[in-house]
């Protein structure tokens, strides 16, 4: 009988609050079981820190990563470099405007700047499943590592939001909703997208705050629940995967992480976790999010995707009637009639393009409407 392929070791550590000296000591003791922080970060190199910035949401929410674990982590790098940036990028506001969440003090009194990321750039990921190349900030490029502070919690389209789907936040502001509409309401291609952001650019590890996470009507109007949880990993997957054991949640529940196990042709995900046993910590009637369109009002996408969005036009007189695009298409909006050429609808459409990019008769082009918010 073939070995199972293990993930990368996960640690999780108890935390019972927000104390700096406590969650000081549990990210410490965290990197510790993972082998030491210079596994993490050299002496002097640049660092970026990736919160959750949702909205302008004060801590005691559960929305963002709570400024008591970002300054933990600023401390926790500090013993190697002061190269230090946090940054994000909301989808709806800008992040340097966001006062509520106590990062622009965090930043002043620990001497890190906070930076705004902003498209000025092109991340390639000629691997990717959906997508080979993301729209980025130039940030990026010129830091030496990344690391990855989620907040562990519900998400109405995603189930659970965690490593994997904070990095999400490096696609700069309005520019998600593109990638949210091109989805539309298929969440596994949602997850294709978001596996293919987050292996873009993977960081180097990732600390996530579960010390008081979210249930229920995640990722905004859910319910505080204090869970007691610090938990990091080298790999996202893995970090993924192990909070989803220890809410006792399945893999097939969680998109990215179906997703992600469907590219390893079905391995079971399994990893070590070290510190607190998977019995120890499993967290008892943990509230998953009702099934929904993810956060995007029926009328808001209707509306939305025709005049925001660019669409696939079929030109009749250069198809050949293959049918390439009618098998391709993952919305199966397309259905082919003699006689008539293509027969789309519309409203179906999640502008993935895929049929556009696999018709061998360039017998499809793409109109983008002047309030497009995706540029090709």
């Amino acid at each position: 009988m073939a070995s199972i392929k293990m993930m990368e070791p996960v640690a999780v550590v108890r935390c019972s609050s927000y104390e700096p000296d406590m969650v000081q000591a549990a990210l410490q003791h965290s990197v510790d079981l993972l082998g030491g922080l210079d596994g993490f970060l050299k002496p002097g190199e640049r660092l970026m820190l990736k919160v959750n910035c949702l909205t302008d949401a004060a801590p005691e929410r559960a929305v963002t990563t709570h400024p008591s674990f970002l300054r933990a982590a600023i401390r926790l790098a500090k013993t190697r470099t002061h190269r230090i940036v946090v940054a994000d990028s909301p989808g709806y506001m800008p992040f340097l405007g966001c006062s509520k969440t106590g990062y622009a003090e965090v930043a002043a009194q620990e001497r890190v700047e906070l930076v705004e990321l902003v498209a000025d750039d092109t991340w390639d990921y000629p691997q990717g499943v959906l997508y080979k190349k993301f729209p980025s900030s130039s940030l990026l490029r010129q830091v030496d590592r990344v690391w990855n502070l989620p907040k562990l919690k519900t998400h109405a389209l995603m189930t659970l939001t965690l490593a994997v789907k904070n990095m999400f936040g490096l696609i700069p502001g309005t520019l998600k909703m593109g990638y949210h509409l091109r989805a539309g309401t298929d969440k596994m291609l949602f997850a294709k997208i978001l596996v293919d952001i987050f292996r873009a650019r993977p960081p180097d590890l990732n600390l996530v705050d579960g010390i008081v996470g979210m249930e229920g009507n995640g990722p905004s109007a859910g319910t505080p629940r204090a869970l007691g949880l610090v938990v990091a990993g080298a790999d996202g997957f893995s970090t993924d995967a192990a909070i989803a054991r220890l809410l006792g949640v399945p893999v097939s529940r969680v998109p990215v992480l179906a997703t992600y196990q469907s590219l390893q042709k079905g391995e079971p995900l399994e990893m070590e976790i070290r510190g607190e046993s998977s019995a120890e910590t499993l967290v008892p009637h943990f509230r998953l999010p009702a099934v929904g369109r993810g956060g995007i009002p029926d009328l808001a996408y209707r509306i939305g995707k025709r005049w925001m969005l660019p669409r696939p036009v079929f030109l009749r007189r250069l198809c050949d009637g293959c049918k390439v695009c009618v098998e391709v298409c993952p919305a199966h909006c397309l259905n082919y009639e003699e006689g008539r050429g293509i027969r789309f609808r519309e409203p179906d459409c999640i502008r993935c393009f895929c049929c556009q990019e696999m018709c061998p008769s360039r017998a499809i082009d793409v109109k983008k409407p002047r309030l497009s918010l995706f540029s090709k």
